[in-house]
């Protein structure tokens, strides 16, 4: 987990500040004291590109709390004789696979995740449980490329 900070403007009397908590794995957020609102960003793990001999797999979902964002969608297989496999999503982006590309055919590539953002009422100095969504298998004896991880982060304002 990587924390960011920012500044933000304060209502009057005591002044706030904004921070970010990044996750790249499943773990649990602890709401700190003071804190009754955070905003959460989910990207849910892309999908595995289409192989040769057979369809990519479906990204894994990412959740916070029970809300829950399924996982991106898979690439279908393509035919053909000669190959080249398809290039892997980055780690923590939530970026589908590659597909192979074959002779005369090319297969569908993975999909990438959508993040989506909500806002939940949090209770201070409790745990919310958060899963980081994997990425999808690439297709086919390896020949697609597999889904990037998702990611998830939290954003809150915190009295200093």
């Amino acid at each position: 987990m990587a924390v960011s900070s920012f500044p933000a403007s304060g209502g009057g009397g005591a002044s706030k500040e904004g921070r970010i908590d990044y996750f790249s794995a499943t773990g649990t957020w602890t709401a700190p004291t003071g804190v009754s609102y955070a905003i959460v960003t989910l990207a849910s793990g892309g999908g595995g590109g289409g192989g040769l001999f057979g369809n990519g797999s479906y990204g894994s979902s990412s959740s916070f709390d029970g809300f829950s964002l399924l996982g991106a969608t898979h690439g279908s297989m393509g035919t053909g004789s000669n190959y080249t496999n398809g290039a892997s999503g980055l780690a923590n982006t939530g970026q589908g696979g590659g597909s192979a590309t074959v002779t005369g055919y090319t297969g569908l590539e993975g999909k990438s995740s959508l993040p989506v953002r909500r806002g939940f009422i949090v209770t201070p100095e409790t745990g919310y449980s958060l899963v980081v969504g994997a990425g999808g298998s690439g297709g086919g004896e390896g020949s697609g490329g597999s889904g990037g991880s998702g990611y998830l982060t939290v954003e809150y304002l915190v009295e200093v």
